[in-house]
């Protein structure tokens, strides 16, 4: 089955970290147009944004047998990165009006509000709702 996910990175971070961790997180080669690989069967598409969350790794895939864990995707990134990971989840049931979800480096998970800038995006300040906390899976 192919499919698709974002995950926006607080941090600005060179795309080829971003590529390396992810790698080592799914332990499945991946690719983007700056770093082709033959042997992908993942692209990452990296965007920077000059507001808010720096960046947006896309990961885009077609394979049938692969099944991506957007939290625990998130959560990894995040701790692997020392930032904040903010994704959207269908894994996860989220409060009512919340779409989105914060991974923080120690390992928490949190329903979020997001705002539109200009040029990126960024957690709106109400209170977030703590969804995973430390140590869980």
């Amino acid at each position: 089955m192919s499919g698709s996910a974002d995950f926006f990175i607080r941090a600005r971070v060179a795309e080829e970290t971003v590529l390396a961790i992810l790698e080592k997180i799914l332990h499945r080669d991946i690719e983007s147009i700056e770093h082709p690989n033959n042997k992908a069967d993942i692209f990452l598409q990296h965007l920077e944004y000059s507001e808010g969350f720096a960046l947006n790794a896309g990961l885009a895939w077609g394979l049938d047998e692969f099944e991506l864990n957007e939290p625990q995707t998130a959560r990894a990134l995040a701790r692997e990165l020392s930032t904040d990971v903010l994704f959207q989840s269908e894994k996860l049931e989220l409060p009512a009006s919340m779409e989105w979800c914060l991974a923080k480096p120690e390992g928490n998970v949190y329903a979020v509000n997001i705002i539109e800038l200009d040029d990126g995006i960024d957690v709106h300040p109400d209170t977030p709702i703590r969804l995973i906390p430390l140590g869980s899976n």
